[in-house]
C-alpha cells in the first residue's frame, strides 16, 4: 500500500515536469553541439510563440470586454461583428501557432537524446530532453531517479508533508 501511495504521489508531482516522454532506449548518448544549437533555436522559437500567445490572450480578453460594453443596438451589431471576426482570427492564429509549436517539439525530440528517469521497480517513467538552469538533462534524470529511490526508503513519509512549488 505504501509503495502504491508513493508511486501515485510521484506521478502527481512529476506531472509538472516539462520535456517528458516515454523511453525508447536506455542508452545515454552525448548530445553534439549542433543538437544543442538546434535545441536552443527551437527553444527561442517556442518562447516567441508563447509570447505571441500571451499577447493574443490579452487582446482576446480586451475584445471580449469591449463586446460587453457596447450600448446601442446599431453600434452593438457592428462592433460585435468586428470583434467576433477579430476573435475568430485570433483563435485561428492560436491554433496554427499551437500546431507549429507541436511540430517543432516533435522535431526536437527526434534529434535530441532523452535521458530516462527510473522508478521504484527499475522501469523508465519518462525521459528528459532539455536543460533546466545549469543542470543537463542527464544530471536532472539522475537526480530525479535518486529522489524517487530515496522516497521509498522514507518510513515517515506522509502525503501532507509533500510541497509542490
Amino acid at each position: 500500500m505504501k509503495k502504491i501511495l508513493c508511486t501515485l504521489l510521484f506521478f502527481a508531482v512529476m506531472g509538472f515536469t516539462s520535456g517528458i516522454r516515454a523511453q525508447t532506449t536506455t542508452e545515454n548518448k552525448v548530445v553534439p553541439d549542433s543538437t544543442q544549437n538546434l535545441e536552443e533555436t527551437y527553444r527561442k522559437k517556442l518562447a516567441a510563440l508563447e509570447k505571441q500567445r500571451i499577447i493574443d490572450s490579452i487582446t482576446q480578453a480586451n475584445l471580449e470586454r469591449e463586446l460587453q460594453q457596447i450600448s446601442t443596438k446599431q453600434q452593438e451589431d457592428q462592433a460585435q461583428e468586428l470583434a467576433q471576426a477579430q476573435l475568430d482570427a485570433i483563435s485561428k492564429q492560436e491554433n496554427v501557432s499551437l500546431e507549429r509549436k507541436k511540430r517543432q517539439i516533435d522535431s526536437l525530440k527526434k534529434t535530441t537524446t532523452g535521458y530516462p528517469v527510473i522508478g521504484f521497480f527499475g522501469d523508465t517513467l519518462f525521459q528528459l530532453y532539455n536543460r533546466l538552469g545549469s543542470f543537463s538533462p542527464r544530471e536532472r534524470s539522475l537526480a530525479i531517479s535518486s529522489r524517487i529511490k530515496n522516497l521509498a526508503s522514507e518510513a515517515e513519509f506522509t502525503v501532507d508533508s509533500l510541497l509542490v512549488q
